[in-house]
């Protein structure tokens, strides 16, 4: 008996914390993937450890339990309940690695912490054993009872060495649950010790406790601090993945702030490829907030950063989406033009990703949908409130989309509808050239065709009805363009208003 009281003394003497040192880790919520530290590691002791007992576990539970039934003394009886626990926990995680159900082990030993709970704060390991059952409770998902003992611990043992990851499981149970206010005073209360491993974790999950709160100037000086926190007790790779989190993460309060510069020198001080990544984040939530002025002047400042980056058109077309929602038609139209001649035209760019199919072609299709359909919006709006400057502004939309896809399927339409604007500003000779290259157009449908002829020969004999009476003479009888449109199969006139599915 006292040679196995002996082995076990000298196996859990040390190492009496034995599950408290695989602690579980709980996830970083609200844009963050990050995993917080264990409170305590001892590695290679564990691994030695294991060792031991995967040869002699079995036995030494045996042997325990029997020890159990024989000792009288009440203080032996205690040592040896909880060493049986302990047994319990290693075999435990022993079984789940080997992928076994082996939740019967982790039930007897959550028994005996319970039993030994209730011995009070008179027995030595009160607070090791409150923390070993609030684990087990988390081990079968009962959270309520797990964060019930967490807080009596802190109550009954302020001082423990399990207060730091009493407090910790604490404040990320109150952050799941949305309480953001609590969860704060759980940090705080780890931010107290500037020596603790935990200081970045509680840093940063205050930054989004904070954010959520919209304390936006607290959530920026909470990011701020992992950023330019040393080291805390050799985390270096927690340390550097925390602060990478926060880099990334500082976008938004500084976006919500609207202190935009101050972002753009932060990230510029931070170098490829994370100045790229937070201008970027900051360019599309200044887009998404509607302050224009600030999103184009970030898209510009990443489109100066490198000629040939690959993402350059998505940066062009964020800037021409920005125009195009505020209707600055100009700007709209010649920053189109300005990309699609550095895109689609003679440039070093388009030499370098020519040999891109995929990437070519995905650049050609955004650019000639945005194209067209900002030609087709502005005619339709034209249309319905007859305003000749839409007019005018869609012609010149149309003639671009020429200038830059001549050859596609919807060309012919394109042409078709630079005719009709034509038409209604009765310069009937440009009108009769527009439809008849419709006409004769390979791409264009049957019915379009058909269409585009007719068209010609009311533009024609409208045309030479204005030069007659221009010349004084009366005009020649005949079909008009408005009877015209009466006509089966001639559905395609201004007369009629344009659709998003008409180009």
């Amino acid at each position: 008996m006292k040679l196995l009281l002996g082995i076990l003394g000298v196996m859990t003497l040390s190492g009496h914390l034995l599950w408290a040192a695989s602690v579980t880790k709980v996830d970083i919520q609200k844009k963050s993937t990050i995993k917080r530290p264990k409170i305590r590691t001892d590695e290679a002791f564990q691994t030695e450890k294991a060792k031991v007992l995967a040869k002699r576990r079995s036995l030494l539970i045996q042997d325990v339990r029997e020890a159990l039934r024989r000792v009288k003394d009440k203080d032996q009886n205690i040592e040896l309940k909880h060493r049986l626990a302990n047994l319990y926990i290693e075999e435990f995680k022993f079984q789940a690695q080997q992928g076994a159900d082996a939740r019967a082990y982790l039930q007897k030993a959550q028994g005996l912490f319970k039993e030994l709970a209730q011995l009070g704060p008179q027995f030595h390991r009160h607070d090791e054993v409150l923390f070993q059952l609030a684990q087990s409770y988390l081990e079968f998902g009962q959270i309520d009872p797990a964060h019930q003992v967490f807080t009596a611990l802190l109550a009954q043992h302020p001082n423990s060495p399990f207060k730091d990851e009493a407090y910790l499981q604490l404040a990320d149970y109150a952050f799941d649950k949305g309480q953001f206010r609590k969860a704060l005073e759980y940090f705080s209360k780890l931010i107290e010790n500037p020596q603790s491993p935990l200081l970045l974790y509680a840093y940063y999950k205050s930054a989004w406790a904070s954010y959520n709160l919209s304390q936006l100037n607290d959530s920026l000086n909470w990011f701020k601090k992992v950023i330019e926190t040393e080291e805390v007790r050799g985390n270096s790779s927690h340390s550097l993945a925390l602060k990478k989190e926060a880099v990334r993460d500082i976008c938004l309060p500084l976006a919500d702030l609207k202190k935009y510069q101050e972002g753009i020198a932060f990230y510029r001080e931070q170098g490829d490829p994370t100045q790229r990544k937070g201008l970027e984040c900051l360019a599309s939530l200044s887009q998404e907030r509607g302050d224009s002025k600030e999103s184009i002047d970030l898209y510009q400042q990443l489109l100066q950063l490198d000629n040939h980056y690959a993402g350059n058109p998505e940066y062009s077309l964020s800037i021409i989406d920005i125009h195009r929602k505020h209707s600055k038609h100009p700007e709209t139209l010649s920053a189109l033009d300005d990309a699609m001649s550095v895109y689609l035209g003679e440039s070093s760019w388009k030499e370098i990703f020519s040999s891109d199919p995929k990437v070519m072609e995905s650049v050609r299709s955004s650019f000639e949908s945005t194209t067209r359909k900002t030609a087709l919006d502005i005619h339709a709006v034209g249309q319905k409130t007859k305003n000749p400057q839409l007019y005018q502004t869609a012609r010149q939309f149309y003639q671009l989309y020429l200038k830059y896809f001549p050859l596609t399927l919807e060309a012919s339409k394109a042409q078709f509808y630079l005719a009709e604007i034509d038409y209604k500003e009765k310069q009937f000779d440009s009108a009769a050239t527009g439809y008849y290259s419709v006409f004769k157009n390979p791409q264009s449908g049957s019915e379009l065709k058909l269409t585009a002829l007719n068209y010609a020969l009311m533009a024609s004999s409208a045309q030479i009805n204005q030069e007659r009476k221009e010349s004084g003479k009366s005009e020649l009888t005949g079909t008009t363009h408005k009877s015209a449109t009466r006509t089966k199969g001639m559905n395609r006139s201004l007369i009629r208003p344009l659709k998003s599915d008409s180009f």
